[in-house]
């Protein structure tokens, strides 16, 4: 290592040692521990305090909101807010700057009873981030490429443990932390319930040794652990009764100390009791996939899918016969975006497509990273390309082909996105649909939409797209099937959006602001701490070059996801949407010279401002890809929604509540068509919706509803017509359901 780095190493550590702190204090009775990341604004503090008279330790965690900039008053803040919060006990929980800090995470911080501690390894993401934000790119390479991160962890684990000296012991039993392995956290009341020497400690260890998974609530149940677990009962008897399932399906998770990776008790039991037997996970790599398909799909989506059918799971999970990775794996390559770079000229995308062998490409991904990036390294010699800034992107588009984000945030996305795509079937479909049928055939002219309105639409959404025949729910769409969907959804969002909408409600534009514009969130440019700044997007041309997929014609990169669809929520909707953004230097394509730009690193979507004296209501955070934002940037945000909340950061109120006041009466007009977006009234408008959404539909739907007219008589949307009219609602299971359409000519294609 050179002696540049090395200085850069030494001067990097220097500060990193000044915000992160861990010093001991006095409390009322006792010590506490302090670990302090004034990196961070608002910093993270976390405190882990013993009791000397009751000789009991406990955790907490809050942020440190002071507005101050000198370090030693921050720090003295910090001391000021930890004694106040362990001097409050158990009623610190109530206080505003409360954050919990579980038992379980302090024990893997600081490696207590006997446990690996992990201080050191928080500390060298703290020191990764800050070498990254700090230096340039190829010094911050340089500097972590050669690094000795061992000796660093080993370092930094002995520093911030050091003043643990000064702790007493806590008596709990040395097998209570073992029994708890199984649970991904815990508190200090559930390690104790474990920790007695005496027989009653001795059963509970025992029970929980038996059902490791349900140690949790063994805990949380005391009248369960004193009529069974202290009277020695049957123990899966008595738990079948209190879960409501069998024994035998009960019997399945006996012995199984694999991690909980998030899932409540209740879940673990549904989820296991709902699958075939020889579904259940065999090792514990299929059981980590399993959780992760049931803490993303299994919990948003059953719960979703569980209003139209007693088994979504056997809908969901069809074909998936218990290889859970393997399901993990279609569901996440279902999702995986493999368009490639935009901005290729079609000849030499056609030429890429023929010269490239890509079962050699696919094969090498299943060997490794380094054969897998040999392998595509040789297929792009084949080619030529215009510049290199080109060929890095297919370079880089080539190496995702084959590797799935198999992360349990890209799954999470898969759903939280999937959701989203019946959110717009059922405002821009199902809404103006059912409101046509009432019109036609209901009882009442002023149409209201409230809470069970939306709820029946979309149910009655999730029918069209995914289950249209209830009686035969094993038809319906699998996960894969559904993600592969979204992923289409997302992709073409843009084009189904304008498709959908048109030129949309005739929205009033303040003299204030350009043709076509809405207002700024905020006022210019705030930047975090780390140098990442906020950026208020406008007009759909900024929109649409934040998810561009590629490169626009400025020179800077798009994100590639789908929020250049999202001109109705922000116009008409009063959304906002903002990008976070690094400044750096690029190549313009225009002139070829170098120039300051910027970098774009995620973008986040705030929901309209019913109340301006609250906290802003984040619906969606993303990178490039829609992947998890790094560190750097839930930190940046973090700083941002915080500074709003403290009022350090103003935000544009006067001209937001201008331009809402002035298209608010036309939004809500005619309730349906603020839902909608565009003139429901007219029958066309519906039919280019339906049209526009039309692939996204189960084909058992899609066969035969042409238009607008077979949609309002089908079966599917009675349930919403009936929420709409309740005279209808009432008297809808006398109405015959619509003829059978006459045959048509095979030229007509369907509408949806």
């Amino acid at each position: 290592m050179s002696k540049t780095t090395k200085d850069l190493v030494a001067d990097v550590y220097a500060r990193h040692k000044e915000n992160l702190i861990a010093e001991t204090m006095d409390t009322n009775g006792g010590i506490a521990l302090v670990v302090s990341d004034l990196e961070r604004k608002p910093a993270h503090v976390r405190v882990l305090a013993f009791d000397e008279e009751k000789k009991r330790l406990d955790s907490f965690g809050f942020l440190e909101n002071n507005r101050m900039q000198r370090q030693d008053l921050r720090l003295q803040k910090v001391k000021e807010q930890a004694r106040k919060l362990a001097d409050a006990g158990e009623a610190r929980s109530s206080m505003a700057d409360f954050q919990p800090y579980p038992a379980s995470d302090s024990i893997r911080d600081f490696g207590l009873f006997g446990k690996d501690p992990e201080i050191g390894e928080v500390a060298f993401s703290a020191f990764e981030t800050r070498v990254r934000s700090e230096l340039d790119r190829p010094d911050a390479d340089a500097v972590l490429e050669n690094f000795q991160k061992d000796k660093f962890v080993a370092a930094e684990t002995r520093r911030l443990r050091k003043p643990l000296a000064d702790f007493g012991v806590d008596p709990i039993h040395k097998d209570a932390v073992r029994v708890l392995d199984a649970l991904d956290t815990y508190d200090w009341k559930t390690l104790r319930f474990y920790g007695g020497d005496d027989e009653r400690g001795l059963y509970r260890r025992q029970a929980a040794e038996i059902y490791p998974l349900l140690a949790d609530f063994f805990a949380h149940n005391s009248s369960f652990s004193r009529q069974v677990i202290q009277k020695q009962k049957p123990l899966n008897a008595e738990l079948a009764k209190v879960f409501g399932v069998k024994e035998k399906s009960l019997k399945r998770l006996r012995g199984v100390a694999w991690n909980t990776n998030g899932l409540s008790v209740s879940e673990i039991v549904d989820h296991a009791s709902a699958i075939p037997p020889d579904w259940f996970p065999k090792d514990e790599d299929e059981w980590n996939a399993f959780t992760t398909v049931s803490k993303t799909i299994g919990r948003r989506l059953k719960n979703a899918l569980g209003e139209l059918t007693d088994r979504p799971l056997d809908v969901l999970y069809k074909g998936s016969k218990g290889q859970w990775q393997e399901f993990h794996r279609r569901c996440a390559q279902a999702f995986m975006d493999t368009r490639p770079p935009q901005g290729i000229d079609p000849d030499f995308e056609k030429q890429m497509k023929e010269t490239i062998d890509w079962k050699k490409v696919e094969k090498a991904a299943k060997r490794g990273d380094e054969d897998y990036r040999s392998a595509v390294g040789r297929q792009l010699s084949k080619l030529e390309f215009s510049d290199q800034e080109l060929r890095d992107d297919v370079r880089d588009w080539m190496l995702g082909l084959y590797r799935p984000d198999m992360s349990e945030h890209n799954l999470q996305t898969a759903v939280d996105q999937t959701m989203e795509m019946v959110e717009f079937v059922r405002n821009h479909v199902v809404m103006p649909a059912a409101a046509t049928a009432v019109t036609r055939v209901g009882n009442i002219d002023d149409i209201c939409i409230a809470g069970n309105q939306f709820h029946a639409a979309r149910n009655t959404a999730m029918q069209l797209l995914f289950m249209p025949d209830l009686e035969n729910p094993s038809s319906g769409k699998t996960a894969p099937n559904i993600f592969e969907n979204t992923r289409y959804y997302l992709n073409d969002l843009a084009r189904i959006t304008a498709n959908t909408i048109g030129d949309g409600l005739d929205v009033n534009s303040l003299q204030s602001l350009p043709e076509g514009h809405w207002p700024r969130l905020f006022g210019g440019n705030p930047q975090a701490p780390n140098g990442i700044y906020f950026e208020s997007l406008t007009c759909t041309d900024e929109l649409v070059a934040e998810g561009n997929n590629g490169r626009n014609a400025d020179g800077t990169e798009g994100l590639r996801h789908c929020v250049g669809g999202y001109t109705h929520q922000c116009q008409s909707g009063f959304q906002h949407i903002v990008s976070l953004r690094r400044a750096c230097e690029i190549e313009d394509p225009r002139t070829g010279q170098r120039r300051q730009s910027f970098q774009r690193l995620a973008t986040v979507q705030f929901d309209k401002i019913e109340n301006f004296s609250r906290p802003l209501k984040r619906r969606q955070f993303y990178a490039v890809r829609d992947t998890r934002p790094t560190d750097d940037m839930r930190a940046a945000l973090e700083w941002f929604e915080q500074s709003v909340r403290a009022e350090d950061l103003a935000l544009n109120q006067d001209q937001i509540q201008e331009y809402m006041a002035a298209n608010g009466e036309i939004v809500m007009l005619d309730e349906v068509e603020g839902i909608c977006g565009y003139k429901w009234k007219e029958p066309e408008n519906i039919n280019n919706a339906m049209m526009a959404v039309g692939r996204l539909v189960h084909r058992a739907v899609t066969k035969d509803v042409r238009s607008i007219d077979d949609l309002v008589q089908h079966p599917v949307l009675k349930p919403t017509v009936g929420s709409i009219d309740p005279i209808y609602g009432a008297t809808m299971h006398d109405i015959p359901d619509r003829p059978e359409p006459e045959p048509e000519a095979a030229a007509d294609a369907p509408v949806m």
